[in-house]
């Protein structure tokens, strides 16, 4: 309709962590009726809420310098592009920095749409945020759409403690010490950020009291990598079935085997997370029932 601004359904990403977020961005980016954002988590939410800016703001910075070195050795068409993501990059520190602006951050991601019907931001760290933070999203445009993720509890875990037990190695060392430490410390009550991001149980809990539920989606990374859920997601976003590539890898963590006896403690811990989520979705994945002793 001639005169009336384009509206783009925006799209929030929740997470969680280690659950099949990097591969959804992955397709989301390929697909022709969506457009994301040059950052891959934009973290607009959660920096002021949990006091990190300057980690936000560096990691920024850190982006466009690498952007900068590739505009340099980009043809003219590759630099007018990469100069785009770089501004990007730029105003979203800006708003980081800056006092809370949540209009100006929802005309950001208009802007990035561009003329696509569905513009997202899937920041893992957004299923931590209270209910008033996730009340304050969902008001931000008339068309906002949220996508939580859930993998297996102890898959999950176990992906998470292997990819902090990498980090904390030196490049080329073996990275078996420190991924086992992380374990055992998070086992026996500690490794904050692990625990966290554990707790399915709060992060629904969050969300149904603050999302309307035809705003809210939860998938099952077990099933997201089949035709039947690629369908449904894209029926949810108002955009059409788009193929994905369900061989495709995004951010697969080293090969390491979980001994039985940590198996065995992880399962205990974790079962309140396996109960909560039977009773309140129901229709676990095989692999679920399985790490539940069925």
């Amino acid at each position: 309709m001639t005169g009336v601004a384009h509206s783009p359904t925006i799209l929030f990403g929740l997470g969680a962590t280690k659950a099949g977020t990097s591969w959804l961005h992955a397709y989301l980016e390929g697909h022709p009726e969506v457009a994301m954002p040059a950052v891959k988590e934009l973290h607009y939410f959660d920096a002021k809420f949990f006091r990190d800016e300057a980690r936000q703001i560096a990691r920024l910075e850190r982006e466009r310098e690498r952007l900068l070195a590739r505009a340099e050795r980009a043809d003219v068409a590759g630099r007018i592009a990469t100069e785009r993501q770089i501004d990007q990059v730029e105003r979203l520190a800006r708003m980081i920095s800056a006092r809370t602006n949540d209009p100006g951050y929802a005309d950001f991601l208009v802007e990035c749409a561009g003329s696509a019907h569905v513009v997202g931001d899937i920041t893992p760290a957004y299923g931590l945020l209270p209910p008033r933070l996730l009340r304050r999203m969902q008001r931000l445009r008339d068309q906002v759409r949220f996508v939580y993720l859930l993998r297996d509890p102890l898959d999950r875990l176990w992906s998470h403690v292997r990819m902090m037990g990498q980090r904390l190695t030196k490049t080329g060392a073996d990275t078996s010490m420190k991924t086992f430490a992380v374990f055992d410390l998070w086992a026996e009550g500690g490794e904050a950020p692990v625990a966290v991001r554990s707790d399915y149980v709060g992060a629904i809990d969050r969300m149904r009291r603050a999302l309307a539920p035809e705003n809210l989606k939860v998938i099952f990374y077990e099933r997201l990598f089949t035709a039947e859920a690629i369908a449904d997601l894209c029926a949810f976003l108002g955009i059409t079935n788009h193929p994905a590539d369900f061989a495709r890898r995004v951010n697969a963590g080293a090969p390491l085997a979980l001994d039985p006896v940590r198996q065995a403690r992880a399962r205990a811990l974790l079962m309140p997370q396996y109960d909560y989520v039977a009773r309140q979705i129901g229709d676990l994945p095989p692999r679920w029932r399985e790490n539940m002793g069925e």
